[in-house]
Protein backbone atom coordinates (compact mmCIF):
# COMPACT_ATOMS: atom_id res chain seq x y z
CA UNK A 1 0.00 0.00 0.00
CA UNK A 2 2.76 2.43 0.92
CA UNK A 3 4.85 1.62 -2.14
CA UNK A 4 1.90 2.25 -4.43
CA UNK A 5 0.52 5.27 -2.57
CA UNK A 6 -2.68 3.40 -1.70
CA UNK A 7 -4.75 3.37 1.47
CA UNK A 8 -5.23 0.19 3.47
CA UNK A 9 -7.19 -0.01 6.72
CA UNK A 10 -7.57 -2.67 9.38
CA UNK A 11 -11.24 -2.82 10.34
CA UNK A 12 -10.70 -3.12 14.09
CA UNK A 13 -13.63 -1.53 15.88
CA UNK A 14 -12.24 -0.96 19.37
CA UNK A 15 -9.72 1.83 18.83
CA UNK A 16 -12.19 3.94 16.83
CA UNK A 17 -15.08 3.87 19.32
CA UNK A 18 -16.03 7.23 20.93
CA UNK A 19 -16.11 5.64 24.38
CA UNK A 20 -12.56 4.38 23.86
CA UNK A 21 -11.48 7.98 23.31
CA UNK A 22 -13.24 8.91 26.56
CA UNK A 23 -11.15 6.30 28.37
CA UNK A 24 -7.97 7.85 26.94
CA UNK A 25 -9.06 11.30 28.10
CA UNK A 26 -9.91 10.19 31.65
CA UNK A 27 -7.38 7.50 32.45
CA UNK A 28 -5.05 9.96 34.19
CA UNK A 29 -7.75 10.50 36.84
CA UNK A 30 -7.20 7.09 38.43
CA UNK A 31 -3.52 7.53 39.21
CA UNK A 32 -0.74 5.02 38.58
CA UNK A 33 -2.13 1.99 36.77
CA UNK A 34 -1.47 -1.31 38.51
CA UNK A 35 -3.77 -3.87 36.91
CA UNK A 36 -5.78 -4.11 33.69
CA UNK A 37 -8.28 -6.93 33.26
CA UNK A 38 -10.04 -7.66 29.98
CA UNK A 39 -12.49 -10.48 29.34
CA UNK A 40 -14.15 -11.05 25.97
CA UNK A 41 -15.80 -14.46 25.89
CA UNK A 42 -18.43 -15.57 23.41
CA UNK A 43 -19.51 -19.19 22.99
CA UNK A 44 -18.99 -19.91 19.32
CA UNK A 45 -21.85 -21.19 17.20
CA UNK A 46 -19.23 -23.50 15.61
CA UNK A 47 -17.91 -24.95 18.87
CA UNK A 48 -20.46 -27.76 19.06
CA UNK A 49 -19.45 -28.83 15.56
CA UNK A 50 -15.83 -28.92 16.72
CA UNK A 51 -16.78 -31.13 19.66
CA UNK A 52 -18.68 -33.38 17.26
CA UNK A 53 -15.54 -34.04 15.24
CA UNK A 54 -15.85 -31.41 12.51
CA UNK A 55 -13.21 -28.72 11.94
CA UNK A 56 -14.97 -25.39 11.20
CA UNK A 57 -12.72 -22.76 9.62
CA UNK A 58 -12.64 -20.63 12.77
CA UNK A 59 -11.10 -23.57 14.66
CA UNK A 60 -8.85 -24.74 11.85
CA UNK A 61 -5.06 -24.16 11.82
CA UNK A 62 -5.24 -24.34 8.02
CA UNK A 63 -7.33 -21.15 8.08
CA UNK A 64 -5.42 -19.36 10.86
CA UNK A 65 -8.28 -19.69 13.32
CA UNK A 66 -8.53 -19.84 17.08
CA UNK A 67 -9.55 -17.73 20.03
CA UNK A 68 -6.50 -15.46 20.17
CA UNK A 69 -6.71 -14.16 16.60
CA UNK A 70 -10.51 -14.11 16.42
CA UNK A 71 -11.60 -12.71 19.77
CA UNK A 72 -8.77 -11.98 22.23
CA UNK A 73 -7.20 -9.65 19.70
CA UNK A 74 -9.83 -7.05 20.66
CA UNK A 75 -8.48 -7.11 24.20
CA UNK A 76 -4.94 -6.75 22.90
CA UNK A 77 -5.91 -3.77 20.75
CA UNK A 78 -7.64 -2.20 23.75
CA UNK A 79 -4.52 -2.46 25.90
CA UNK A 80 -1.90 -1.60 23.28
CA UNK A 81 -3.95 1.34 21.98
CA UNK A 82 -3.76 2.85 25.46
CA UNK A 83 -0.34 1.78 26.68
CA UNK A 84 1.75 0.81 23.67
CA UNK A 85 3.87 -2.32 23.26
CA UNK A 86 4.42 -4.45 26.38
CA UNK A 87 7.91 -5.32 27.58
CA UNK A 88 7.06 -9.03 27.48
CA UNK A 89 4.09 -11.34 27.13
CA UNK A 90 3.00 -14.92 27.59
CA UNK A 91 -0.03 -16.83 26.35
CA UNK A 92 -1.56 -19.84 28.08
CA UNK A 93 -4.31 -21.55 26.12
CA UNK A 94 -6.90 -24.30 26.27
CA UNK A 95 -6.22 -26.21 23.07
CA UNK A 96 -8.26 -28.66 21.03
CA UNK A 97 -6.64 -31.90 19.87
CA UNK A 98 -5.85 -30.25 16.51
CA UNK A 99 -3.66 -27.68 18.31
CA UNK A 100 -5.99 -24.70 17.96
CA UNK A 101 -6.77 -22.53 20.97
CA UNK A 102 -10.44 -22.47 21.98
CA UNK A 103 -9.75 -20.06 24.87
CA UNK A 104 -6.77 -18.56 26.61
CA UNK A 105 -5.20 -15.93 28.83
CA UNK A 106 -2.69 -13.42 27.51
CA UNK A 107 -0.44 -11.81 30.12
CA UNK A 108 1.18 -8.50 29.19
CA UNK A 109 3.92 -7.02 31.33
CA UNK A 110 4.58 -3.26 31.31
CA UNK A 111 7.18 -1.39 33.39
CA UNK A 112 4.70 -0.41 36.13
CA UNK A 113 1.68 -2.68 35.74
CA UNK A 114 0.29 -5.96 34.43
CA UNK A 115 -2.53 -6.52 31.93
CA UNK A 116 -4.48 -9.75 31.69
CA UNK A 117 -6.49 -10.48 28.53
CA UNK A 118 -8.89 -13.44 28.64
CA UNK A 119 -10.62 -14.53 25.45
CA UNK A 120 -12.86 -17.57 24.93
CA UNK A 121 -14.86 -19.18 22.17
CA UNK A 122 -15.67 -22.26 24.26
CA UNK A 123 -17.43 -20.53 27.20
CA UNK A 124 -19.55 -17.50 27.99
CA UNK A 125 -18.86 -14.70 30.44
CA UNK A 126 -19.86 -11.19 31.34
CA UNK A 127 -17.60 -9.18 29.06
CA UNK A 128 -15.80 -6.29 30.71
CA UNK A 129 -12.63 -4.26 31.05
CA UNK A 130 -11.37 -3.10 34.44
CA UNK A 131 -8.49 -0.61 34.64
CA UNK A 132 -7.26 -0.33 38.22
CA UNK A 133 -5.21 2.62 39.41
CA UNK A 134 -3.97 3.80 42.80
CA UNK A 135 -6.62 6.56 42.88
CA UNK A 136 -9.59 4.78 41.34
CA UNK A 137 -10.70 2.47 38.57
CA UNK A 138 -12.47 2.48 35.22
CA UNK A 139 -15.10 -0.13 34.42
CA UNK A 140 -15.92 -0.64 30.74
CA UNK A 141 -19.18 -2.45 30.14
CA UNK A 142 -19.54 -5.05 27.36
CA UNK A 143 -15.80 -5.46 27.08
CA UNK A 144 -13.14 -4.28 24.65
CA UNK A 145 -15.23 -5.13 21.62
CA UNK A 146 -18.24 -3.04 22.65
CA UNK A 147 -17.27 -0.33 25.15
CA UNK A 148 -20.97 0.33 25.61
CA UNK A 149 -20.54 2.44 28.73
CA UNK A 150 -17.57 3.76 30.72
CA UNK A 151 -17.84 4.16 34.49
CA UNK A 152 -15.13 6.11 36.32
CA UNK A 153 -14.81 5.42 40.05
CA UNK A 154 -12.64 8.03 41.75
CA UNK A 155 -12.50 9.13 45.42
CA UNK A 156 -15.81 7.40 46.17
CA UNK A 157 -17.49 9.30 43.31
CA UNK A 158 -18.86 7.64 40.20
CA UNK A 159 -19.09 9.24 36.76
CA UNK A 160 -20.70 7.53 33.77
CA UNK A 161 -19.88 8.23 30.12
CA UNK A 162 -21.47 7.04 26.92
CA UNK A 163 -20.94 8.85 23.60
CA UNK A 164 -21.93 5.94 21.35
CA UNK A 165 -25.33 6.67 19.89
CA UNK A 166 -25.13 3.91 17.27
CA UNK A 167 -25.43 0.26 18.29
CA UNK A 168 -23.42 -0.69 15.20
CA UNK A 169 -19.75 -0.52 16.19
CA UNK A 170 -18.67 -0.68 12.54
CA UNK A 171 -20.22 2.76 12.02
CA UNK A 172 -17.48 4.58 13.92
CA UNK A 173 -14.51 3.04 12.17
CA UNK A 174 -16.10 3.74 8.78
CA UNK A 175 -16.52 7.40 9.77
CA UNK A 176 -12.78 7.58 10.53
CA UNK A 177 -11.77 5.76 7.35
CA UNK A 178 -14.01 7.96 5.22
CA UNK A 179 -12.53 11.12 6.73
CA UNK A 180 -8.96 9.88 6.17
CA UNK A 181 -9.76 8.93 2.59
CA UNK A 182 -11.55 12.16 1.70
CA UNK A 183 -8.82 14.36 3.20
CA UNK A 184 -6.10 12.19 1.62
CA UNK A 185 -4.43 11.93 5.02
CA UNK A 186 -1.86 9.26 4.13
CA UNK A 187 0.18 9.94 7.27
CA UNK A 188 -2.78 9.11 9.46
CA UNK A 189 -3.59 6.03 7.41
CA UNK A 190 -0.05 4.69 7.56
CA UNK A 191 0.25 5.49 11.25
CA UNK A 192 -2.75 3.22 11.83
CA UNK A 193 -1.14 0.56 9.63
CA UNK A 194 2.08 0.72 11.62
CA UNK A 195 0.10 0.37 14.83
CA UNK A 196 -1.82 -2.62 13.41
CA UNK A 197 1.43 -4.28 12.49
CA UNK A 198 2.79 -3.80 16.02
CA UNK A 199 -0.30 -5.54 17.42
CA UNK A 200 -0.03 -8.41 14.93
CA UNK A 201 3.63 -8.91 15.81
CA UNK A 202 2.56 -9.46 19.43
CA UNK A 203 -0.21 -11.83 18.32
CA UNK A 204 2.35 -13.96 16.50
CA UNK A 205 4.68 -13.83 19.50
CA UNK A 206 1.82 -14.98 21.74
CA UNK A 207 0.93 -17.86 19.40
CA UNK A 208 4.51 -19.01 19.33
CA UNK A 209 4.65 -18.86 23.13
CA UNK A 210 1.69 -21.26 23.29
CA UNK A 211 3.03 -23.37 20.40
CA UNK A 212 0.01 -22.69 18.19
CA UNK A 213 1.16 -23.22 14.62
CA UNK A 214 -0.77 -22.24 11.50
CA UNK A 215 -0.30 -23.61 8.00
CA UNK A 216 0.58 -20.06 6.94
CA UNK A 217 3.62 -20.14 9.22
CA UNK A 218 5.25 -22.64 6.87
CA UNK A 219 4.71 -20.67 3.67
Amino acid sequence: AKQNNLMLFEAITTIHLPNYQIIKENINKIGQIKLVQCNYSQYSSKYNALLAGEIPNVFNPQFSGGSLVDINIYNLHFVMGLFGTPEKLSYTANKHSNGIDTSGVLLLTYPDFIAVCAGAKDTRSENFVMIQGEKGYIHVENGANGCRRVILHNDEAKTEFNEQTSMNNLYYELLKFNDIYKTKDYNRCYSLLDYSRSVMEKVVEARMDANIIFAADNI
